[in-house]
């Protein structure tokens, strides 16, 4: 071509390409155009099309690669259209594994414990309903560490040894705490003494008070008579959990599956035995397993479910379970012996209480900086030790708050006095006990959630893993 001449061809794209759009910039100079543009793209050494933008079409950076006929890859042959399919990634999971609004619902649960103990709770069965919570939230801890743990590999033998070096030195130092105010209470006539039997010791020492059950089960597995203190009927459960979540890990890494197939499976399982035995407590984990596989639902709803339709299916479903149970729990064709576990009760509670945790997910961080959150946080923080101390401290703190409080005062007043000494006997056991036997947080590589996920700041210390 000629000096001074100018090749139509060029100026057409030229002007184009100016206008806008590497679209019809195709569209306008046909199929000469496109030789020319793949000519120059093959002579530049570059994938795409001279001059194309980074927000151009995908569809035309592939329409540059050309094919051994001749033809550009991406374009049809004359007379049949060839539809362009796009792929595009699923959608990230929007929060990341530290739920810190659970420390407040710690808080609110060990507190209903407390009033239930202290008999604030009438006939409303606070206690029972404020475990359920308990079991919820152990849930979603325990599986977000099991999670953790298979991603970096971790077997067995150190899963157990967090989970047990977490709760069992602050238990067995609550029990020599108790076996102090006992032997006080006794010296000064106003308790009965120790059970005299070898076994039961060893059954309260190890948190074995459950195999009783096997030979005698009970409607409320809190009525296991080998339970020196009422209150620590769910721990035996707790461990069992973690045996169970131990045992899962080692076998779905073995087999090469995720480890929420198991959790699943033996969730549906759970139920199963519910529906058979509504109103029997044996003292095997399956009991209360459902209840626990409803938080791992809740975790895997949160954190790890990727797709919409899912998350909508998983919130269907626990809204179902929460109405179901309702109608059969209080309907009026129920029927109960009055006192007696109905698991249908349980079940709406931890369905409702489910429901609430996905939704007030995004208020989390909120709730954390408001006056009250901080407040309920910093008594979730020591709520383990609250549960290990505050029922053998019942008779003591009575009598301290009758000798502080005069007769005519109401007993509101009382009561929450009552519930601060609790409250405060349970601190310094946390400091003194609980605190040394803390796990560290995990890696670096663990603690931060993927970019563009929604983040908590992690602690220092990963504080409970477990329910309490």
């Amino acid at each position: 071509m000629g000096a001074g001449r100018v090749d139509p061809l060029r100026a057409q794209a030229r002007v184009v390409r100016a206008r806008g759009g590497a679209g019809r910039l195709v569209a306008a100079l046909g199929p000469p155009g496109r030789r020319l543009l793949r000519a120059a793209r093959l002579r530049a050494g570059r994938p795409g099309f001279p001059g194309l933008q980074q927000d151009e079409p995908p569809q035309l950076l592939r329409a540059a690669r050309p094919r051994a006929d001749g033809r550009l890859a991406g374009t049809a042959r004359p007379g049949r259209a060839r539809p362009i399919v796009t792929t595009s990634a699923p959608p990230s999971p929007p929060w990341s594994t530290r739920y810190r609004a659970l420390d407040s619902w710690r808080a609110l649960a060990a507190t209903g414990v407390v009033l239930h103990h202290l008999g604030y709770a009438g006939d409303f069965d606070l206690g029972q309903h404020s475990v359920m919570v308990f079991f919820v939230i152990s849930g979603y801890c325990v599986t977000a560490s099991a999670e953790s743990s298979s991603a970096r590999g971790v077997g067995f033998r150190s899963f157990m040894g967090r989970r047990l070096r977490r709760i069992y030195p602050p238990y067995l130092l609550a029990l020599v705490f108790m076996v102090a105010v006992r032997a006080a209470l006794t010296l000064q006539g106003r308790a009965g003494m120790f059970p005299p039997s070898p076994v039961l010791w060893i059954q309260n020492v190890t948190m074995t008070q459950w195999l009783s059950l096997l030979r005698h089960p009970q409607s409320h597995a809190s009525s296991n008579p080998s339970l020196l203190v009422t209150a620590f009927w769910s721990l035996n459960y707790e461990e069992q959990f973690y045996l169970v979540f131990a045992a899962l890990i080692a076998l779905t890494a073995a087999l090469k599956r995720p480890l929420s197939t198991g959790v699943v499976a033996l969730t549906v399982l759970a139920a199963l035995w519910n529906i058979a035995l509504p109103s029997t407590s044996y003292g095997v984990f399956v009991e209360y397993w459902f209840h626990f596989g409803v938080g791992a639902l809740v975790f895997y709803r949160l954190c790890r479910v990727r797709h919409d339709r899912l998350r909508r299916a998983i919130d269907a479903g626990l809204a179902l379970l929460t109405s179901l149970s309702a109608l059969v729990a209080w309907g009026p064709w129920q029927d109960r012996v009055l006192g007696e576990r109905f698991v249908y009760q349980e079940w709406f509670v931890v369905g409702a209480f489910a429901l609430v945790l996905i939704a007030s997910r995004g208020l989390s961080d909120r709730l954390c900086r408001s006056a009250p959150g901080r407040w309920l946080g910093a008594l979730g923080a020591f709520s383990y030790s609250l549960y290990l101390t505050h029922q053998f401290n019942l008779r003591p703190v009575r009598a301290l708050a009758r000798m502080m409080v005069p007769e005519a005062w109401p007993d509101g007043v009382r009561g929450l006095l009552e519930v601060a000494l609790l409250f405060a006997v349970a601190k310094g056991f946390w400091y003194l006990c609980e605190r040394p036997f803390l796990n560290r947080a995990p890696p670096p590589a663990d603690r931060g959630p993927p970019p563009g996920i929604a983040s908590d700041a992690p602690s220092g210390l990963a504080r409970r893993e477990g329910s309490w």
